[in-house]
């Protein structure tokens, strides 16, 4: 009988130890789909960075005469000083 039980005990300790395995890996997935969802969560709210071309674009468009032609001064300026940085080696972006 102690052979009968010694042999019961090992194949229980086998199935608990297969069951806690199990567990271990159903709660990793899980989590991992938690995660991604939050993190896609997050990335709704903050939503794109920055504006791009086509926006920029489109927000120029709409602007009257006289505000696309100070808007097009100051980009122009700005690139103008953006080039004069990168000549002189003392680019600060």
């Amino acid at each position: 009988e102690t052979t009968s039980q010694t042999e019961r005990s090992r194949s229980l300790h086998k199935r608990e130890k297969e069951e806690m395995t199990t567990a271990i890996v159903e709660f990793l997935i899980v989590a991992a789909i938690i995660v991604l969802l939050i993190l896609g969560i997050v990335k709704l709210i903050r939503g794109p960075k920055g504006a791009g071309f086509a926006s920029m674009t489109a927000f120029h468009d709409l602007q009257a005469k006289d505000k696309q032609a100070a808007i097009k001064a100051v980009i122009e300026h700005q690139a103008e000083k953006k080039m004069e940085e990168q000549e002189s080696g003392e680019d600060k972006s």
